[in-house]
């Protein structure tokens, strides 16, 4: 049962570091920002923070964002969930 939940974990972190690394390449592709404003960018919209934008964003740049909120959300649900089980 131990093994199960430690993969579990270790899935779920592994999804958390693969949303910062798509969103911080995401923003650097579409706003051309570096890569720290861009993982910053990432960390307070997957973390739901609303702390507002580092830099004005274009309109492909505020898809990007409303897709990335929705992927870190739907991604801390379903592990929640799995975690659950």
């Amino acid at each position: 049962m131990r093994g199960s939940t430690d993969r579990k974990i270790l899935w779920l972190v592994g999804m958390v570091l693969g949303l910062l690394a798509l969103g911080t390449a995401g923003y650097v592709l579409i706003e051309g920002w570096g890569a720290v404003d861009s993982l910053f960018m990432t960390v307070i919209t997957l973390t739901t923070v609303g702390f507002g934008e580092v830099k004005p964003l274009s309109t492909a740049g505020r898809l990007f964002t409303m897709g990335l909120i929705l992927l870190g959300v739907g991604t801390l649900a379903y592990g929640c969930a799995r975690l659950a089980n």
